[in-house]
């Protein structure tokens, strides 16, 4: 487990400069903290996205088996859409 969270910081850290240079600190470094904010917004972007198919998975297959409840199934997707590209804006 630990092996796998170093690997994934290895490559995180990668883009940004983090990994080679000594760390934050270093005055080589101009903005490998904008690159590494840049990297948690992508990350979070993709986590968010995968929700958002999972939640459409979950829509269509409660239009298949109770299609009484399909309104409000979609209704829900639609807001929770709504929000995300709000929130999105705003970051």
């Amino acid at each position: 487990m630990l092996a796998h969270l170093t690997l994934y910081l290895n490559v995180l850290l990668q883009g940004t400069g983090l990994s080679d240079r000594g760390g934050i600190g270093s005055a080589a470094e101009g903005n490998s903290i904008s690159s590494l904010i840049g990297s948690y917004k992508q990350a979070g972007a993709i986590l968010i996205g995968i929700g958002l198919l999972f939640a459409l998975a979950a829509v269509i297959k409660i239009i298949v088996t109770e299609p009484e409840k399909a309104r409000r199934a979609i209704t829900a997707y639609i807001i929770a859409l709504i929000i995300y590209f709000a929130l999105w804006a705003l970051l």
